[in-house]
């Protein structure tokens, strides 16, 4: 992960913590994602509806998520070989039955899917008690000391920014256009509706972050072994500009 030449850019959350725990002086400014996109799905006839369903079934998740997947089966008290991970591949093999779940994002996969005609299973991380931040908002520890006022302007405008996609989502397809032309205008105003849960969950504001999100993320990285080193996850966010921009909201 790298800003290049901008300073502040966007990562998974779980990106950070492990930037983080390797010593990167990056910190979380605000996460877009509040909810996690990531879901496993299976195709509507095939009876798998809950995580119980996986066992004896062939999963295809990416290495990324499998820290996830094993989250959830912990809760469930499911051991992981009772499951076939697969982990290369693409999506065509859920849809020909190469594979019984996959696992990706339901704003951008998911959306394809359905769109192409498939009906389909959700299965939520979430209900399973496993909560990842995504579309997360960093900049690194020399910048934010050195530009406070920066930071903050920018964050009010990228947060207004959401704040108006969420309110238009049919005007963000033809602005992706403008700076992609090869981009499906119709799909990413779709991709921007189906996002509105995950950006505005109706608690606290667009952008906020939670101490016990955070905690519980290193928690189960620590387990899966992501993370070795000990690492104090408030070094990884700041509430600083989210405190300050939205204090200046409230009347």
């Amino acid at each position: 992960m790298s800003c290049g030449k901008r300073w502040s850019d966007i990562s998974g959350g779980s990106t950070l913590v492990t930037e983080r725990a390797a010593g990167r002086p990056v910190r979380a400014l605000a996460t877009v994602s509040r909810h996690d996109p990531i879901v496993f799905f299976s195709l509507a006839d095939s009876g798998i509806v809950r995580l119980e369903d996986f066992v004896g079934k062939k999963v295809f998740v990416s290495l990324r998520v499998l820290p996830r997947l094993k989250a959830m089966l912990a809760t469930a008290n499911i051991s992981l070989d009772k499951i076939n991970v697969v982990s290369t591949g693409d999506y065509t093999a859920l849809y020909t039955g190469a594979v019984d779940v996959a696992s990706g994002s339901i704003t951008s996969t998911v959306l394809a899917a359905r769109q192409a005609g498939h009906q389909l299973n959700i299965i939520y991380p979430d209900d399973y008690g496993v909560h990842f931040y995504s579309s997360t908002i960093f900049a690194s520890d020399d910048y934010i000391a050195a530009n406070p006022d920066s930071v903050t302007r920018f964050l009010r405008a990228t947060l207004d920014g959401w704040a108006a996609a969420v309110e238009q989502p049919q005007t963000v397809g033809p602005m992706v256009v403008q700076y992609n032309p090869k981009a499906d205008a119709a799909f990413e105003s779709a991709s921007m509706a189906a996002s509105i849960p995950y950006v505005n969950t109706g608690e606290d504001h667009i952008g906020w972050m939670k101490a016990d999100v955070w905690a519980g993320m290193l928690q189960i990285m620590q387990a899966d072994g992501e993370i070795s080193k000990p690492l104090d996850i408030t070094d990884v966010y700041t509430m600083q500009f989210l405190q300050q921009i939205y204090g200046e909201n409230k009347s």
